[in-house]
């Protein structure tokens, strides 16, 4: 095997002195122009939109959370949460719902427990340092609940979910 060398390599600099050809000449003596037909249209699809927000965050340590999530609450707050733009912290949602109904079973909450019907949308970085997998039971349990499952009697459950203490402004 040899080792190649700047001498073995074929190097070429564009030229920048060349045009593209517009028209063509005819053989023969009047030698008239002929005129290239009109390339095809080329449907322009417009660039996507480009946004300066990560899909996710990586924490210096390598915990990774998803940068926007969800925190849904009983309607009774709506006033105060409007008002201030923020919520006091617990369970949050990786998931976004248009349904309170599929909020409760998705997550297994008990209509005496929240309605469920407001939903927040947040940035996690507020909370990348203040949030943890909750323990079954409400967070009382001994057994970490990263997938919603300890409460069938109220849903089916099966849903990621984190929970926070921090305020969550949205």
């Amino acid at each position: 095997m040899t080792k190649l060398t700047a001498g073995d390599l074929l190097v070429t600099r564009p030229r920048k002195d060349v045009t593209p050809v517009q028209q063509l000449a005819l053989p023969g003596l009047t030698s008239k122009p002929l005129t290239l037909p009109a390339p095809d249209p080329v449907l322009a699809l417009p660039a996507p939109k480009v946004t300066s927000k990560p899909d996710f965050y990586v924490s210096p340590d390598g915990r990774i959370l998803s940068s926007t999530d969800y925190r849904y609450m009983d309607s009774k707050y709506a006033e105060q949460t409007m008002r201030t733009m923020e919520a006091p912290g617990s369970y949050i949602s990786l998931s976004k719902f248009d349904s309170a109904s599929k909020v409760q079973d998705a997550y297994q909450i008990s209509p005496a427990w929240s309605n469920a019907k407001l939903r927040g949308e947040f940035d996690t970085l507020q909370i990348m340092d203040n949030v943890y997998v909750p323990k079954e039971a409400g967070d009382t349990g001994k057994v970490l609940e990263p997938i919603t499952s300890y409460y069938p009697e109220y849903g089916k459950g099966s849903y990621p979910q984190l929970k926070t203490n921090s305020v969550i402004e949205f």
